[in-house]
């Protein structure tokens, strides 16, 4: 039997919908436009840029990762790996993100399980 496309994004590695949810403000307050373009293609995200404000444009192409790449959560750790080289991720976001990310998989993995 083959799975219809949102059973196929849920059973592999894909940023959780709270990432997607926590990451359009900080990157639009941090990054302008042509930057986000950059960032997005250099990271291997899906090459189609999508329209709207910045955060609209993040949100768009988080979702995009999770429906088009084969490892969104590796194209996720280039998105995060150049924000955090910059310095510009405080503390308390760091935190979120890992708070989200750690509760999302485990929710995952112990509803694989039953």
């Amino acid at each position: 039997m083959q799975l219809s496309s949102p059973q196929k994004i849920f059973q592999k590695n894909t940023i959780p919908p709270a990432i997607i949810g926590l990451l359009p403000p900080m990157f639009a307050h941090h990054y302008t436009c042509k930057e986000l373009d950059d960032l997005f293609i250099a990271s291997f995200a899906p090459s189609e840029i999508p329209e709207g404000t910045k955060r609209e444009k993040v949100k768009a192409w988080l979702r995009a990762i999770n429906v088009k790449c084969e490892e969104p959560l590796e194209v996720l750790g280039n998105l995060l790996g150049d924000f955090m080289e910059k310095n510009i991720m405080t503390q308390t976001q760091a935190d979120s993100i890992h708070h989200y990310m750690k509760k999302f998989y485990s929710y995952k993995k112990i509803n694989t399980q039953l």
